[in-house]
């Protein structure tokens, strides 16, 4: 792996946590992405997915989108740092920054049998910095997507609210994942943000030792259930690789 580059952040540490309007968010959001890959309209045909869009997917949208701003059922909030790091085959070491020694955290990134590759592979052995990130839109939105399911018999509503929560919660990650490369002085699209859980990332429950790191608990109200799923469900944590050459492992 080549690494004739160097990025030098403008700090480390983490950031203040920022902030996003729910009405802004949902008066900007892709509602075609939404509707083709999070309520169903992409397993449609042309003519079909037109109907739906005009008769039903729009409408749906607007009414939910007037009742999250009217009833404040979302918090989106997000914050994103920078740590030292080195690596070693496919382990990756957070260094503390107050030294450049003082290991805070590991992290063993399994090698893909396909391609051979580990997301440690990334990251320069001698010295580097990995980007991190957490974003959460609290809990009251899947709350009530609950209820309509489960107690009110809102089918619909219900899914079409889940789908909104995951659609948001991708959308704001998106835009720290923007900040980070705005900050490293990055083109739109280099680098790569991996969540845990994924290919080419260790097991759900590696993610506590990034959690308690980063503190986003404290921060955002981010916590893991016994089986390492985060409450609010609709939150994400994730490492951001500025490497130009990172893909997705598979």
């Amino acid at each position: 792996m080549e690494y004739d580059y160097f990025i030098e952040p403008p700090f480390f540490g983490t950031g203040e946590v920022l902030k996003w309007n729910a009405a802004a968010l949902l008066e900007n959001l892709n509602r075609e992405r939404l509707f083709k890959a999070w309520w169903g309209g992409g397993n449609l045909n042309e003519t079909a997915y037109a109907s739906a869009q005009k008769e039903e997917f729009t409408p749906a949208y607007e009414r939910l989108a007037a009742c999250i701003v009217k009833d404040e059922l979302v918090d989106a909030r997000g914050f994103y740092g920078f740590f030292p790091v080195i690596s070693e085959k496919e382990t990756v070491s957070i260094l503390d920054p107050s030294d450049y020694h003082t290991e805070l955290a590991a992290f063993t990134f399994p090698r893909m049998e396909k391609s051979g590759l580990s997301l440690a592979d990334y990251i320069r052995p001698e010295g580097d910095v990995l980007s991190v990130q957490a974003v959460s839109i609290g809990a009251l939105l899947s709350e009530r997507s609950r209820d309509f399911l489960q107690n009110q018999g809102r089918y619909s509503d219900g899914f079409y609210l889940n789908g909104i929560a995951n659609f948001l919660v991708e959308t704001i990650a998106d835009k720290v994942s923007a900040e980070i490369r705005r900050a490293l002085g990055l083109s739109r699209d280099a680098g790569r943000r991996y969540s845990f859980g994924y290919s080419g990332l260790p097991g759900l429950e590696e993610q506590k030792r990034l959690l308690e790191l980063m503190g986003v608990e404290e921060r955002l109200g981010i916590t893991l259930t016994e089986g390492f799923q985060m409450e609010p469900e609709h939150s994400t944590v994730a490492v951001f690789v500025h490497h130009p050459r990172a893909e997705y492992l598979s």
